[in-house]
């Protein structure tokens, strides 16, 4: 080929646990099945709400390692928009521009 290396689209996939997870992914499922579990031990819950309220910081969790279209996950997606909001963007311009003729105008 001529030197032409040809990166194929899911060469990231093979550093990833099974295909998806990062380890901080895996920690943070983890973290939130065992928080979860402890709420089951230390109460017994009676009604569906009290199930759901207990199941709260697995699903919270779930939520955030989800993928996502162009992003790895949601916990990404939101890193990378708090990371637009609260940094500074600077544009540089690289290029030229035409006036109508006058040097006086720009």
């Amino acid at each position: 080929m001529d030197g032409i290396y040809l990166i194929p689209a899911n060469s990231k996939k093979s550093v990833l646990i099974f295909g998806m997870f990062r380890w901080i992914d895996i920690g943070i499922g983890v973290a939130g099945a065992a928080v979860s579990f402890i709420l089951f031990t230390i109460f017994r819950p009676a009604v569906i709400w009290d199930v759901v309220l207990i199941m709260l910081p697995l699903f919270f969790c779930a939520l955030l390692i989800t993928p996502v279209p162009y992003q790895h996950n949601v916990l990404t997606f939101i890193r990378n928009v708090i990371d637009y909001f609260t940094n500074r963007r600077i544009y540089k311009w690289r290029g030229w521009c035409i006036a109508d003729g006058d040097d006086d105008e720009y």
